[in-house]
Parts: structure tokens; C-alpha cells; sequence
């Protein structure tokens, strides 16, 4: 099998993954949006990767489709960034800090159990 078309179901593999996570943060909609805007890039990329196993020179084409699947992927980047700084992941951070907590009091209180 050629290598673009491996690159191409990878690609593919991976837009499904994404928009499958898409849609279970429905309650945060800028990392939903981050999961599609990615998906879209993955297709993209497929796209791109499928018109050279084709064997399509278009140079025009893949210039175009290259710089948006990339563009596409910095938007879903930013969008995650935005997410997190804006405190959709709030109540994800709060239970990590819960656990860290319970668990140096734990360790402290271990410590001086054995002293």
C-alpha cells in the first residue's frame, strides 16, 4: 500500500476520533469547537494526502488545501487555548486540585505515623 494512502486513513482514523470527542464536551463550547476545527484539519490533511497518491499535480490545489488544513489546526489550537483560559476545564482543574490535596495530607499524615 502507498504510503499517502496510509497517511490518508490515518488521517481519517483520527477526524472520526476528534469529532467523537467533539461531541462528548457538549456542555464546553469552545473545546467542542477545537475538536471539530481539528477534525476539519485531519480531513483536510486526508484530502491533501489523497491528491498525491492520486498522482494530481496541482500545485495551486495543494498549496491551498495545505495552508488551510494548518490554518485550521492553529484555529483549533487557539480555540483549546481559549477554552482553558476562560475556565471551561473549571470544575476538571478543582478535582485534580481536591486529589492532590487529600493526597499530601495523606502522605503528611503517613510521615508522621511513622516518626
Amino acid at each position: 500500500m502507498d504510503s499517502y494512502w496510509v497517511r490518508v486513513l490515518i488521517a481519517l482514523l483520527l477526524g472520526g476520533f476528534l469529532l467523537v470527542q467533539a461531541r462528548s464536551v457538549g456542555g464546553w463550547p469552545r473545546r467542542q469547537r477545537a475538536f471539530q476545527l481539528a477534525a476539519a484539519a485531519m480531513v483536510a490533511f486526508a484530502l491533501l494526502n489523497a491528491n498525491l497518491a492520486l498522482g494530481f499535480n496541482s500545485e495551486t490545489f495543494q498549496l491551498v488545501i495545505g495552508i488551510l488544513g494548518t490554518a485550521l489546526f492553529i484555529g483549533a489550537i487557539a480555540s483549546l487555548v481559549l477554552s482553558l483560559r476562560d475556565g471551561e476545564a473549571r470544575e476538571q482543574r478543582a478535582k485534580i486540585e481536591d486529589a492532590a490535596r487529600e493526597f499530601r495530607e495523606q502522605r503528611a499524615r503517613e510521615r508522621n505515623g511513622k516518626r
